[in-house]
């Protein structure tokens, strides 16, 4: 028999800083340290309350929890896909590359070594900055392709002349966008795109 799960009541995403509604009563937030009210909490030894920090496989992100007064972390680490450094050997040879992000900087000096020292890197994008960036280039007259994993990647898919979503769940999750490749297909980015 399959868990169920609580309704939520009151949901509310408040943009940049995290999600929060009620459970059985309880106020539940989920994201930023000082979104959660956490402050100085550190979740491990010798481990400060930043929502991420490089590390040489990647990045560990803390995604930070309240639930009826009681706080937590919980700590994710970010891995980059074993293809990405020889798709973007590729495609880097005939495209500009831009990265539009979402978190913040941590990961920068990585970013840079996986794309290469020219490709412009912006974080703490939000939804309508990502969908701003892709319009002025699109009115500059280049040719935009969109790639993008999230929901908060779709207002900047649609813009694009060819948006992408990558997902993992092609049964759970329909993003807007003009294709969806499934996430184990990754390695072959490169192979679907037409080299100018």
């Amino acid at each position: 028999m399959p868990a169920s799960h609580p309704p939520v009541q009151e949901f509310q995403e408040v943009p940049g800083q995290g999600l929060r509604g009620w459970v059985h009563g309880w106020e539940v937030r989920v994201c930023l340290a000082a979104f959660v009210g956490v402050g100085s909490f550190a979740p491990a030894a010798e481990t400060p309350a930043a929502e991420s920090t490089a590390t040489t496989d990647g990045l560990l992100f803390r995604v930070y929890i309240s639930a009826d007064g009681t706080q937590g972390c919980y700590l994710l680490r970010n891995a980059y896909r074993e293809e990405l450094r020889p798709i973007l050997t590729e495609l880097s040879r005939h495209y500009r590359l831009a990265v539009l992000s979402g978190d913040n900087d941590t990961g920068q000096d990585r970013l840079h070594e996986l794309f290469g020292p020219e490709t412009e890197l912006r974080f703490r994008q939000s939804p309508q900055q990502k969908l701003d960036y892709v319009a002025r280039l699109r009115q500059q007259g280049r040719t935009v392709i969109m790639v993008g994993d999230g929901l908060n990647d779709a207002g900047a898919r649609q813009q694009a002349d060819a948006g992408i979503a990558f997902t993992d769940t092609l049964t759970n999750f329909s993003p807007a966008c003009d294709a969806i490749l499934d996430a184990g297909s990754f390695g072959q980015l490169s192979t679907f795109l037409p080299f100018p």
